[in-house]
């Protein structure tokens, strides 16, 4: 069966996943199964790995493959997994039926897994509504409001070739590690369990061929019921308000400024799921858009990185000189929760602010919102952000008086600082992932690009944030002529050169990558923790001292899920960020930058680390400078690690 709108193929109601049983070698299929187990990865932040049969079961980490089918050893690997998840959501749903809400990306091995998946959730009597091919914040949306809970496919930013499962409960949220952990433990050890492996292959062939052709013919259906719940929560976002009749009022005032500026933005969903055309004109902007053919136009790297970003600057560039008034050009990941986002500069030229700045503007646009409403001074108010997030966000959190938590990274650790913070009568403003590109709220705990969109609106139609912002970190430009029509497309760009001066890594390029040895993690942290004192520090303070002087020192800190554990050696696990951070003026101590490594939960033995550096100072002099600092830190720190792995190898 096709799709009409994606061009893609659903499936085949009629095709049995095991079409001959008796050939299947249940031993042969266990040793697979376990090569599966070993080469993939299951963490909270999600189960990936790399199904298909381009190179079958004998190199199952090969990840450039674009095979649709799957091996057998990958069906059962999905259908325990399923089927443990089915059990998961009637434990917590206390429904003999509850509702799971099954998505895909546009990978190509996405159709057949989800065949696997459904015929499970159906054998586990499940009634499960597929979306087919969709965003996670849109299945996400769907399922908080319809649901028990959702199963997703897709493995977000990860290479070609690899997928994955994305699940959450009623609440919208992807599972967090106090359900993650044991839930991933107890399918583990159900993999090699013979007798449910027969059972389990027998049931899902058994499935009628006429109950996966009815799930199929409502995919439609049940997409445009989805689009008309997730358009009205990111209406929501947006405006700020939830009753129906002022979110029409607000957006129609809205529509009416952004009509008459005739402003473009512009959209790369590089061939995967996420698609706002039609939303975003129904906010008066004109749409560009490249790379949007389902699957076919995955045209460049799936993370959404700075090197990911060269079609839509040359699409920017491009549009410039034809005059049309573009502000923006998003680019997207796979499943559409991540983004970056190409601005123009002063010159008319494209820039990539990356990710950790747009996150900032988030922030920034958001405390200016409650500013500008005069609420600011109410109450006290809070960011949360994962431990890899630029220290920019002190600086900017310093100046508004807002408190900032950092957590471990993954989306479920940052939701539950937020709830921590919440429950210490802070307001949570925003929380989110800069080095990773994500925002979200308390009201809506997924990865939601929108929140840009709303800062991007917000912006232009609001000069009085961009005053408020001015007054308050001292600049005597008048920032009334950033909004004349001539140079309304660099306003981002003359924003952001407000804030205070920061340089970050960039955690998915090969500068934030690197590729460590299989050494215990444990004896790794305990040897940084000894390295670092005396043959680290004295380089690195060296280094600092040229810009921030002699009065510097530094703490240990250790991120696990929700919590910041700091000193010297204090971890409960040894799976969390490692930081090492920073400080001017040993007695107020503020916070000036960091070096942080962490293991990937996503890639086997990739450690992403990097260097964070930052200045309340914005001159171009002290920029070069904080520069020349941030290379010479990070070229220290990366030899570093390398020495003391081959210390303890």
């Amino acid at each position: 069966m096709l799709d009409k709108k994606t061009g893609l193929e659903i499936g085949n109601p009629n095709v049995l996943p095991f079409p001959d049983l008796n050939r299947i070698d249940i031993e042969e299929l266990i040793t697979n199964i376990k090569k599966r187990k070993e080469s993939g990865i299951a963490s909270i932040s999600g189960i990936r790995q790399v199904f298909d049969t381009t190179n079958g079961d004998e190199k199952p980490d090969f990840f450039d493959g674009t095979s649709t089918s799957i091996t057998d050893a990958a069906k059962v690997y999905i259908a325990i997994i399923a089927k443990n998840f089915a059990d998961l959501v009637k434990n917590k749903s206390s429904k003999e039926k509850p509702v799971i809400v099954v998505g895909i990306d546009t990978r190509h091995t996405g159709p057949a897994i989800a065949d696997i998946a459904v015929r499970t959730l159906i054998c586990s009597n499940v009634d499960v509504r597929y979306i087919f091919v969709s965003s996670i914040t849109r299945i996400a949306a769907y399922s908080r409001e319809t649901a028990d809970g959702f199963l997703y496919i897709s493995a977000s930013h990860n290479p070609h070739g690899y997928n994955g499962l994305k699940l959450g409960l009623s609440d919208g949220k992807v599972l967090h590690a106090g359900l993650a952990q044991p839930f991933i433990k107890k399918y583990e050890s159900e993999l090699t369990n013979q007798l449910l492996i027969k059972k389990i292959i027998t049931e899902v062939n058994s499935v009628p061929s006429q109950k996966i052709e009815d799930i199929f013919r409502n995919i439609s259906v049940l997409r445009e019921e989805s689009e008309k719940i997730y358009s009205e929560l990111c209406d929501s976002i947006i405006t700020g308000a939830k009753d129906k009749l002022e979110i029409k009022r607000i957006k129609n005032n809205i529509k009416s400024k952004t009509s008459s500026m005739n402003l473009w933005i512009g959209l790369d969903p590089n061939g995967g799921a996420r698609r706002d055309k039609k939303y975003l004109e129904s906010w008066g902007f004109n749409i560009v858009q490249i790379n949007s053919k389902y699957r076919k136009d995955m045209n460049h790297q799936l993370a959404p990185t700075s090197e990911a970003t060269k079609q839509a600057q040359e699409a920017l560039s491009q549009m410039i000189t034809s005059g049309k008034k573009i502000i923006a050009f998003f680019v997207f990941d796979t499943d559409g929760d991540r983004k970056n986002v190409v601005l123009m500069d002063k010159n008319g030229s494209p820039f990539v602010p990356g990710v950790q700045k747009i996150f900032a503007l988030d922030v920034v646009a958001s405390i200016l919102d409650i500013a500008d409403k005069g609420k600011l001074i109410e109450k006290k108010y809070g960011i949360v952000i994962n431990d890899a997030s630029s220290s920019l966000m002190e600086q900017v959190c310093s100046i508004f008086n807002i408190v900032l938590k950092r957590t471990d990274t993954g989306e479920a650790a940052v939701a539950g600082g937020g709830e921590l913070l919440s429950k210490e009568d802070i307001e949570v403003i925003l929380m989110g992932e800069a080095s990773n590109g994500g925002t979200f709220t308390t009201d809506f705990m997924v990865r939601e690009p929108i929140h840009t969109i709303r800062t991007i609106i917000n912006l232009i139609t609001r000069p009085n944030l961009t005053k408020i912002l001015t007054k308050k970190i001292n600049i005597s430009d008048n920032c009334d002529k950033w909004y004349f029509q001539e140079n309304i497309q660099s306003l981002f760009y003359n924003i952001l050169n407000t804030l205070p001066l920061s340089i970050d890594t960039d955690f998915f390029t090969k500068e934030g990558e690197y590729k460590a040895k299989p050494v215990d993690q444990r004896r790794f942290k305990e040897s940084f923790d000894n390295y670092f004192p005396n043959k680290l520090w004295p380089k690195i303070k060296n280094e600092l001292s040229d810009i921030y002087g002699e009065r510097l020192s530094y703490e240990f800190t250790n991120y696990e899920g929700s919590e910041e554990l700091r000193g010297k050696g204090n971890r409960k696990t040894q799976i969390g960020g490692y930081k090492i951070e920073f400080f001017f003026n040993k007695d107020a101590k503020r916070l000036i930058g960091w070096i942080w490594f962490r293991l990937s939960l996503t890639e086997k033995w990739l450690m992403r680390r990097g260097v964070s550096l930052s200045h309340l100072q914005s001159d171009s002099q002290t920029k070069q400078l904080l520069d020349k600092k941030y290379k010479a830190i990070y070229n220290l720190f990366t030899n570093a690690i390398k020495e003391i792995e081959e210390e303890i190898e």
